[in-house]
């Protein structure tokens, strides 16, 4: 009787599993070339079969489609500043655009498309709007110091974040008030935010 080469299936099973994988490492460029030629013989046989691939995996092919384009967004030509240009990625729509504010380079999703790279840039450029914008313009010294000429019998404040009485009242009224139950990623309450702005 012929001795067995292996203890187990499993074993067999690996071994056999190293040797095509040893063929495959030899034979890459042939390999390629032949799936090549198949391609071009036969696109629409390729084409079904992607798109079953698809179906049973659509979890495997968003992850690998967006980490592809995070790690290397240079192969992807960019548009001019302020314009979006919209790659198709394995059944998944990746967006490359700029920053309105600093032109850095956005990588989104078409269904939520991002026009500032951060919170900070989206907050400059909120505060220079708001200097040009009609709507805001009653937040202004200039404007407030025009109202109380025209209503004298006016009780308009200023803000007094850098010192005051009205200050000095509201950071010993809120000295006095617990914490919250559910706090924000940094450990700070609604109290908290507003304490640093009034600057107590």
């Amino acid at each position: 009787m012929r001795k067995a080469k292996y203890k187990s299936k499993e074993e067999a099973k690996k071994a056999h599993k190293e040797k095509i994988r040893l063929w495959r490492l030899k034979n890459k460029e042939r390999i390629k070339t032949k799936v090549k030629e198949y391609q071009q013989k036969n696109p629409d046989k390729v084409k079904k079969a992607h798109q079953k691939y698809y179906e049973t995996h659509a979890d495997l092919v968003k992850k690998r489609s967006k980490e592809q384009y995070l790690k290397d967004p240079k192969k992807y030509k960019l548009s001019a500043p302020k314009k979006v240009v919209v790659v198709k990625a394995k059944k998944l729509l990746v967006v490359f655009g700029n920053c309105l504010h600093c032109n850095k380079r956005i990588v989104s999703r078409a269904n939520s498309i991002k026009r500032y790279c951060s919170s900070s840039c989206y907050k400059k450029r909120r505060n220079l709007t708001r200097k040009l914008d009609p709507k805001y313009i009653q937040y202004r010294k200039e404007y407030r110091d025009k109202y109380r000429k025209e209503n004298p019998s006016s009780n308009l404040k200023d803000p007094q974040p850098g010192g005051g009485s009205r200050k000095k009242s509201y950071c010993a009224r809120s000295a006095g008030i617990k914490k919250c139950q559910n706090p924000d990623k940094n450990g700070d309450c609604p109290n908290d935010i507003a304490r640093r702005k009034w600057k107590c």
